[in-house]
């Protein structure tokens, strides 16, 4: 659930940003820079995310025995045969 509270904070941002901070927020329908930052704020945070699943992805796939990796081969083959005959039908 997105909170709709805000806080107001101070950020300096370097003066050759602003160009770029202004075409987001006019690309993106924003009234304010302040929109446009937290815009950008929120697509950099699902992207921190996407890695941080990535990287424990990469972590746990080489924690697994040999033996683990072969069952997890032949289940995603499994997986996959099996989800092309659904989509098939």
């Amino acid at each position: 659930m997105e909170s709709n509270l805000s806080t107001e904070i101070t950020l300096r941002v370097n003066e050759d940003m602003l160009p770029a901070l202004d075409v987001v927020a006019q690309k993106s329908g924003l009234s304010s820079r302040s929109e446009a930052i937290e815009e950008i704020l929120k697509c950099w945070h699902q992207v921190w995310l996407q890695h941080k699943i990535d990287r424990e992805t990469v972590s746990y796939y080489k924690s697994l025995l040999p033996e683990e990796l072969e069952e997890d081969r032949v289940w995603t083959e499994f997986a996959s045969k099996q989800a092309l005959t659904q989509w098939e039908d």
